[in-house]
């Protein structure tokens, strides 16, 4: 499977908008058309989710694409801004990289209250 991509994330926003409109996997799989034994596979992430399917399965929930893919796509961001840390601090030991941290830490205060004066 994708390493960026976590299907069983997907998978369970799919369970949890379907259980919003008190469908049954059975009921679900048909209006897209597979079968109920392979959407429950993809509510459980074990299968790989084609872009017809999200498409489909969007459409049959009248949600956007993007409500199925938010929890998996937060955990890219999350990942990618970590990964941008990593590359940024390469090469300092680690008392350095507490500087590079105990500095972010002493800005964070005057982000939030520059947001908040421009409220």
């Amino acid at each position: 499977m994708d390493d960026k991509i976590d299907y069983k994330l997907i998978g369970n926003c799919v369970r949890e908008e379907r259980l919003k409109y008190n469908l049954t996997q059975e009921k679900l799989a048909e209006s897209v058309g597979i079968s109920a034994s392979y959407m429950g596979l993809l509510e459980r992430g074990e299968r790989i989710l084609s872009v017809e399917t999200l498409v489909k399965l969007s459409i049959a929930l009248n949600v956007s694409t993007d409500t199925l893919l938010k929890a998996t796509l937060d955990s890219v961001e999350r990942d990618t801004f970590s990964l941008q840390f990593a590359l940024l601090t390469n090469g300092l030991d680690d008392p350095q990289k507490q500087m590079v941290l105990d500095v972010v830490k002493a800005m964070l205060p005057h982000f939030k209250l520059e947001q908040h004066n421009n409220e």
